[in-house]
């Protein structure tokens, strides 16, 4: 028996055809494309899980990317820096030993 979700993307034409255009386009991210397919996949009818293994996600993964494409849309799905910003400090000061 297959859970329904109430993370089910319910997709725009537009929405659908930018997630299309995600996984076609060579400049795009290896994980961006990857989450396009998630959504496409989950708003097609798969269970969370089973969308999950196709694009090789974890479960849990899977459903944080639902969540911020639930909540922010396409811009949920972009890929993000991480760190401090630059210039913001946040390793090891430069120089000798400390002191």
């Amino acid at each position: 028996m297959t859970r329904t979700t109430a993370l089910r993307p319910c997709l725009t034409p537009e929405e659908r055809a930018a997630l299309a255009r995600w996984l076609r386009a060579p400049e795009r991210l290896y994980g961006e494309g990857q989450r396009a397919r998630l959504v496409l996949l989950v708003a097609d009818g798969l269970s969370i899980l089973q969308a999950a293994v196709r694009v090789g996600l974890s479960r849990g993964h899977a459903t944080t990317w639902l969540q911020r494409f639930a909540a922010q849309g396409l811009a949920g799905l972009r890929s993000r820096p991480r760190g401090p910003p630059k210039g913001q400090g946040g390793g090891r000061p430069r120089g000798g030993r400390g002191g």
